[in-house]
């Protein structure tokens, strides 16, 4: 009996034994083969990595006498022929537009093809075309897409011949390629010529409101998860054009634009046209004449509990409100040249904080342009005045972008609703 137990446990032992052993050994063949996967995933990852990179340089290497041109306007082999994507990147970089992801796939300037169509509505860049040569006559009809024309073939050609164009396109050579120096003079004379920003095209046939401003109408640093010293779609026009499916928003604003400035730009037939096509007009002007002024006083003011103007400085600032009332006079009236369109005239804040010392110069220099503003509205037909002044009044913390004059997201919404009250409801 005894020797049958003894045999009985070692045959227990025995079992026990072959079984660790046998999982000892899937698990070996299990790891083993993990690893394989593993070692696999790497060397995938690590192929991926280095066709990814050699994109990278292939993308590089097209835009790097883009990018050498833009940082010292040196333009490398000049008489080369331009393809259509360098030509589009170019003016896109010009314009300061760029792609949110810049893709690197055989159309290396997708990227900036597919922002184009989405946001601007450019459905006649097609990105298939982008890496072949681009002849004047396709330059002509891009060049229309970015300022909101969707003038095509000849048309595109007239319209710029119309518009200080007509030394740059050659009626016999509109099939010639363009080459790079002849690409930039273009892209140059865009820049000189058109508006500050790319402009949407009005696909639907919208009403169509024109926005003439400075950069408050830009919606300047409006967007606090974007960089400094950007324009923004949460500018009130663009406000306006949410709240608004029937209008097409054209904002012709540029950064630093004084009265003398507006006044200038509507001496362009670019400009001029897009004021007689228009249904309604939104002037936001007058800012940037009593800041350049007021420049010294300003920054006084900023650097510590506030501060009163030198008597230079009262009679820069007065000078300089007294022209923009005037330069405001003959916008109204060139304006009115142009169109019969509903004109609103949006009135000045004050940015400085009520309660700080100076703020009641800057109030009795704003509230005195208002008044003409709101003069002028009362003189002429179909035009209203935009009380921005008595809202943001003691509310400049909220509405004021902190050591600037543009106002924060709030204070665009402000302006918003503002002039949103004074359209006509339909």
């Amino acid at each position: 009996m005894g020797r049958i137990k003894v045999n009985k446990t070692l045959w227990i032992l025995l079992t026990l034994f072959i079984v660790f052993v046998a999982v000892l050994c899937l698990g070996i063949k299990y790891q083993s083969h993990k690893t394989k996967e593993v070692t696999a995933i790497n060397i995938n990852i690590e192929a991926i990595n280095d066709e990814r990179a050699n994109k990278d340089r292939l993308l590089e290497e097209k835009i790097k006498w883009i990018n050498q041109y833009i940082e010292n306007e040196n333009i490398d082999q000049p008489k080369k022929e331009m393809t259509e994507a360098e030509f589009f990147v170019l003016l896109s970089k010009a314009y300061g537009v760029s792609p949110t992801v810049t893709d690197t796939s055989e159309y290396w300037a997708a990227g900036y093809y597919q922002k184009a169509v989405e946001e601007y509505k450019y459905k006649s860049l097609d990105v298939k075309q982008s890496n072949k040569k681009i002849n004047h006559l396709r330059a002509a009809e891009i060049v229309n897409m970015v300022l909101g024309e969707k003038n095509k073939g000849n048309d595109s050609i007239n319209f710029l011949n119309q518009s200080g164009f007509n030394d740059l396109f050659d009626q016999n050579a509109l099939y010639n390629n363009v080459t790079r120096k002849e690409g930039i003079e273009i892209i140059k004379r865009t820049l000189e010529n058109g508006f500050y920003t790319f402009q949407e095209l009005n696909e639907n046939n919208k009403r169509t409101f024109i926005f003439l401003g400075d950069s408050i109408s830009l919606g300047w640093n409006a967007d606090t998860n974007s960089p400094k010293h950007m324009p923004t779609k949460y500018g009130f026009p663009y406000i306006i054009g949410n709240q608004y499916e029937n209008f097409h928003i054209v904002n012709l604003a540029s950064r630093g634009a004084t009265t003398g400035n507006l006044l200038n730009d509507l001496d362009n037939p670019i400009y001029q046209s897009k004021i007689r096509k228009s249904d309604l007009i939104c002037i936001d002007i007058g800012s940037v004449d009593l800041l350049g002024a007021a420049n010294d006083f300003l920054e006084k003011v900023r650097s510590g509990n506030g501060a009163l103007p030198t008597v230079k400085q009262i009679s820069a600032i007065q000078d300089a409100a007294n022209q923009a009332m005037i330069n405001l006079d003959n916008i109204v009236e060139t304006i009115r040249n142009n169109t019969n369109s509903p004109i609103y005239i949006v009135g000045l804040y004050n940015p400085i904080p009520a309660g700080t010392t100076g703020d009641e110069f800057g109030d009795l220099i704003i509230k005195k342009i208002n008044k003409h503003y709101e003069n002028i509205a009362m003189k002429n037909k179909s035009v209203m005045y935009i009380d921005s002044f008595s809202t943001f009044n003691g509310k400049e913390s909220d509405y004021v972008i902190s050591g600037e004059i543009h106002p924060t997201y709030e204070g665009q919404k402000v302006l918003a609703t503002l002039l949103s009250e004074e359209l006509p409801k339909e």
